[in-house]
């Protein structure tokens, strides 16, 4: 019981980022994280999320979910802002 309680507290802690055009890929994901307990926050495109990150609205994510395929700026990029972010 305490192994199951400890899974629970450790990604309770954790932040992902989703960033997807799809809405309804972003609602999936977004359901199955809360699901297992992890706390998210998603964006429709690579701007946004970047923007969010800049202006501080919530703490580093721990995990991001990037669609390679996204609008104004294509995952890769988004990916290149995000490495050297740190």
């Amino acid at each position: 019981m305490a192994e199951g309680r400890k899974k629970e507290d450790d990604s309770m802690s954790k932040l992902v980022m989703i960033i997807d055009d799809s809405l309804t890929v972003r609602k999936i994901m977004e359901t199955s994280l809360k699901r297992e307990g992890f706390a998210s926050v998603s964006y429709s495109d690579g701007i946004e999320a970047l923007r969010a990150l800049n202006d501080k609205r919530h703490p580093i994510p721990d995990l991001v979910l990037l669609d390679i395929g996204l609008p104004k700026m294509d995952g890769y990029e988004v990916a290149r802002h995000l490495k050297t972010k740190q």
